[in-house]
């Protein structure tokens, strides 16, 4: 009898526990959820779930996000967007200053002048500078423009008094040489033409105005002009002190005779 009631409590506890699972298979919870779900719902959740993976994907340098991959740049387009500047409307782009230069009138001064005292009236077979005025000189032009600059000396035919000997320059062996005047090729002026002197350009001169094969003795000029005066030239330099030049076959070269040799008759006039 013991073992029968004993059988019986066993088939009820067997039932109970069958109608609690029963129960749990019919009620779950995420079974329930799983059904309840749309297909649009499960969509939803699909991009979620990609964007938040691609939220997390880090490219390097040079390189962008692009359709889930890190994709090269160009280097070019990307220079340009750092450094892009905003634009300026036009109305506010302030005009060019003026570049305009006024020029002066051209101007200059001689730093340096030489000129030889005595000479010859007639030249020896090969000393044809012995019989002509010697004008070394330096000019420095002062415009504030490029010019042209005419350089000349000249022997007016007025003979005069001489006046004191002094020392032979030095430093003029790179100077131009001039020519009969430019102006009306007068062989007793002689003179030479610069080209667009620059501000504080310098340039070294040696002028050999011939003689009248006269012997005597004679001022000479040496003068600086913007170009002849035929052609609307002007002068922008002179040096007027007394200058002289002697002309006779009575002198010497190479005696070291203070009174008579050529060599030793230079005047400094700057």
């Amino acid at each position: 009898m013991k073992n029968k009631k004993g059988i019986i409590q066993f088939g009820i506890i067997a039932i109970a526990i069958a109608v609690i699972a029963i129960a749990f298979l019919a009620f779950n919870p995420f079974k329930a959820k799983a059904a309840e779900l749309t297909e649009e719902q499960v969509k939803k959740l699909l991009d979620e779930k990609q964007t938040n993976q691609q939220s997390q994907i880090t490219c390097g340098a040079g390189t962008q996000l692009q359709n889930n991959k890190c994709e090269t740049t160009n280097n070019n387009e990307a220079q340009q967007q750092t450094t892009a500047h905003p634009s300026i409307p036009p109305s506010t782009l302030a005009p060019p200053a003026a570049t305009n230069v006024v020029c002066r009138e051209p101007s200059g001064v001689f730093t340096s002048l030489y000129y030889r005292q005595r000479n010859f009236v007639k030249c020896g077979a090969f000393e044809g500078f012995t019989c002509k005025a010697q004008v070394w000189g330096k000019f420095k032009y002062q415009g504030n423009c490029a010019a042209d600059i005419y350089i000349e000396s000249g022997i007016p035919n007025a003979p005069q008094t001489a006046a004191a000997l002094a020392i032979a320059p030095y430093g003029f062996t790179s100077a131009t040489e001039g020519k009969p005047s430019s102006c009306d090729g007068n062989k007793n002026w002689n003179g030479v033409v610069f080209n667009q002197l620059k501000p504080n350009e310098e340039v070294i001169f040696k002028l050999t105005p011939e003689n009248y094969n006269v012997e005597g003795t004679y001022p000479i000029t040496v003068n600086a002009y913007t170009g002849c005066f035929k052609d609307g030239g002007k002068e922008i330099q002179g040096y007027y002190k007394p200058m002289f030049v002697g002309f006779s076959n009575s002198y010497e070269r190479g005696t070291s005779n203070p009174n008579k040799d050529i060599d030793l008759s230079w005047v400094k006039l700057a």
